[in-house]
């Protein structure tokens, strides 16, 4: 018969049992009277334990109990259908318990009688359960998990595990011979255990393993389980790819490249084939073979300029080969090469020259440049279209070319224009360079200073051509053209804005092409207007891009670089004037959509802005490339040093025609300072005399600006050295607005409120 016993509390069950004849003194005895368990918090419950109760009798029937406390204890269950008979003990799960020592009692009772009043000899018999909860072992990390490159002389780091508990006694051992175990073996918490691993002989794949903590107080084992990949080795190179841009003359500089290999200190060898698709073998590498560790080996990769590409894109792939510990590991760096066009440019390709009674500018030198370089010495020659202009005749890139103008002959009072061309005979050169060149012949002395009553409000905006005596006036929706040597009106382009206030910023190309202007309607949806300067005919207008996304593009500046016109907004892109396509978009807050004030050299290579957000004045200055390549490609660069921080904070900023010298001025206290382009540290001060904050580099290299006392105004220049040129003055009833040098450096126009004022330049 099996009785189980599962109530809480103390419980008596009585059963009779028929033993047979009895020939002594019936008794109990029970084995063992303690039982012990131990185990720990969370840890495992416990298998049942059994203990045996044996009663000596052969007689009458006898009634067994069985009660027990319920501590620790859950269950128990007696099996009575035999003499002597089984009692099992069971406790309650760890988790129910805190850690602790805990004590139940089991009372087995053999009685006489089903009351329980006659017990038999050595009955009731109280037997002790000890149950004992430690703390358990925990080890952190909980999990290892390691990687091994094959081939490698460098094992997995050894690590050291942390293992704690509350003043837990623990032995530990692993089961596989790559996990060595370092330092002492066993412990109490807290401790540490070092671990260290030797891989050798493993191959590819994953392989496992355990560090075992054996809680020596419950007999509890934590396991460490230790993951290892076994990995193949690999090839790496830095940089991951290379790609070369620029000119094919002179050579473009060779790059360096680091290949390596990760099986540590052990170098194997390592071979390399360049791939150029069959085509011209441009590409060339330091070496073909060598060795290659984790410590890396150095090449440089140079393109040959004797394989006589043409410009255009090129493609070619490095493919390295090793094999580390029987491995096979490949590597493929790309190599891409752009070589663009081969041209020849002007610094200045449109000049203004003039021919009066009173003043005159007949001649003019440009600075012929190379798309290769300063070094290419291409050469070249130059003609004109008409007999009363002459050219240097030839030269090499890099040198001058001088156009002097003879004005005998010619109509007076009228404008007189002329084409140069610059020729190469090197057939690598694409295309011819033009200059356009224009002459005004007056036969009228010209008084230094005039008006002429075409006023307009502060809102006005002013631009003059660069070859015709010409200056164009818009109020923000009519464009007027005046002559700015007689003050006649010479066209009018009405309702040129798409309303009454939409016009805003205009700039001319260098050459007198074309004027282009910024259109922003009431809903802010904004436009470029082109004009052809030649017939005033209007061009379809280009939407301005990414202008829904906030950005207000108030500001174009036009930049020619390598002999490409560009234009900068200040939206942070720079376009195709023609067609609106973007080359170059900045990123978010550049210096196009935070600088107070922008400026770039004559020649397009040089770009520095002032950036007034901090509450102080910070000077950075840009390199500016184009290359003709596919639909152009254009980089700005940051040039070191900067930013450079200016004290005081400035206000105006001018580069002259090379970008070597940039002009600040600067207020409270008001200064006029010069900055070294190539150091950004200030290299003279012109002018302490207040002013405002218009300054100009005019055509003839000379810094132009004025001083103002109330309504004199004394206009200033200084040449290229720094060294004053002189003055002039001119008398004025209202405020100025607008203000610019003339194309031939000779007139300086004003919009005033009374009208345009005209002054000889000093």
């Amino acid at each position: 018969m099996v009785m189980r016993v599962s109530r809480q509390g103390l419980f008596l069950a009585l059963v009779s049992l028929w033993l047979g004849a009895c020939s002594s003194e019936p008794s109990l005895s029970v084995d063992p009277v303690i039982l012990e368990f131990m185990t720990h918090e969370n840890g495992p419950t416990p298998e049942f334990k059994t203990l045996k109760a044996k009663i000596n009798h052969l007689g009458d029937p006898v009634f067994i109990g069985v009660a027990f406390s319920d501590t620790a204890l859950s269950e128990v269950i007696a099996d009575i259908s035999e003499n002597p008979f089984t009692v099992q003990v069971k406790v309650k799960e760890t988790r129910l318990l805190g850690a602790g020592i805990f004590t139940d009692e089991l009372v087995i009772a053999v009685c006489e009688d089903s009351s329980c009043d006659q017990h038999i000899s050595g009955s009731p018999k109280l037997v002790l359960v000890n149950h004992t909860v430690g703390r358990p072992l925990q080890s952190k990390p909980a999990a290892l998990s390691l990687t091994q490159v094959l081939g490698s002389d460098a094992h997995p780091a050894p690590v050291s595990l942390s293992i704690e508990g509350r003043s837990v006694d623990w032995k530990a051992s692993s089961d596989v011979s790559w996990i060595r175990l370092t330092g002492p073996t066993e412990g109490r918490t807290p401790s540490s255990l070092g671990v260290e691993f030797d891989t050798t002989g493993l191959g590819l794949g994953t392989h496992t393993g355990h560090v075992s903590l054996d809680n020596r107080g419950t007999g509890g084992l934590t396991r460490v389980p230790v993951t290892l990949e076994v990995v193949a080795p690999s090839l790496s190179a830095t940089p991951s790819a290379l790609s070369f841009v620029g000119p094919e003359f002179p050579a473009l500089p060779s790059q360096p490249l680091t290949l390596r290999l990760d099986t540590g200190g052990v170098a194997y060898d390592w071979t390399a084939e360049l791939d150029m698709g069959g085509g011209p073998q441009w590409l060339t590498l330091s070496s073909t073979s060598g060795k290659a560790s984790a410590a890396g080996s150095p090449l440089t990769v140079s393109v040959n300029p004797a394989a006589g590409l043409k410009s255009g894109s090129y493609s070619a792939n490095l493919r390295f080969t090793s094999v580390a510990g029987g491995h096979t590991a490949t590597l493929t760096v790309p190599v891409s090469l752009s070589l663009p066009a081969h041209t020849l440019w002007v610094t200045d390709n449109g000049v203004g020259l003039v021919s009066t009674p009173s003043l005159s500018h007949l001649t003019h030198s440009v600075t012929v440049k190379d798309s290769w370089g300063p070094t290419a010495a291409t050469p070249w020659t130059a003609s004109s279209s008409q007999p009363w202009l002459s050219v240097t005749p030839s030269g090499i890139s890099g040198g001058l070319l001088t156009l002097s103008a003879d004005p005998t002959g010619l109509t007076a009072n009228a404008f007189h224009s002329a084409t140069v061309t610059v020729h190469s005979s090197d057939s690598s050169v694409l295309r011819s360079e033009t200059v356009q060149v224009g002459l005004w012949v007056g036969n009228t002395p010209l008084k230094n200073s005039a008006l002429w009553p075409h006023p307009y409000t502060f809102e006005a905006q002013l631009e003059l051509d660069p070859i015709r005596p010409y200056a164009y006036v818009h109020d923000r929706r009519n464009l007027s053209v005046y002559n700015i040597y007689t003050g006649d009106l010479v066209t009018s382009l009405p309702e040129l804005g798409r309303g009454t206030n939409s016009l805003r910023s205009m700039v001319a190309t260098s050459d007198g092409a074309a004027l282009y202007l910024l259109d922003i309607d009431e809903s802010r949806r904004a436009r470029m207007v082109k004009v052809d300067l030649s017939t005033f005919a209007i061009t379809s207008p280009w939407q301005w891009p990414d202008f829904s996304t906030g950005i207000r593009p108030e500001l174009i500046r036009y930049v020619r670089t390598s002999g490409h016109d560009l234009l900068m907004t200040s939206a942070g892109q720079v376009h195709e004037p023609a067609t609106g396509t973007v080359l170059y978009t900045a990123e978010a807050n550049s210096i196009f959509s935070t600088a107070g004030e922008v400026s770039a050299s004559l020649d397009g290579e040089r770009l520095c802005a002032i950036d007034n957000r901090t509450g102080s004045s910070l000077l950075s200055c840009y390199t500016l490339e184009y290359w003709e390549l596919g639909d152009g490609l254009f980089t700005l660069a940051l040039r070191n040093p900067g930013p450079v921080a200016l004290s005081p904070a400035a206000q105006a900023l001018e580069l002259n025609q090379d970008g070597s010298r940039i002009y600040l001025t600067h207020y409270l206290p008001f200064a006029l300072t010069v900055f070294d382009g190539q150091t950004l540290s200030q290299s003279a001060q012109l002018s302490t005399r207040s002013g405002d904050s218009i300054i100009e580099v005019g055509p003839d290299n000379r810094l132009y600006g004025h001083t103002t006392n109330f309504s004199d105004y004394t206009f200033w220049a200084y040449d290229n050295a720094g060294t004053f040129v002189g003055s002039s003055q001119a008398t004025l009833n209202s405020n100025s607005g607008k203000r610019k040098v003339s194309g031939d450096g000779k007139r300086i126009v004003m919009v005033t409120q009374e009208g345009l004022a005209f002054i000889t330049a000093p």
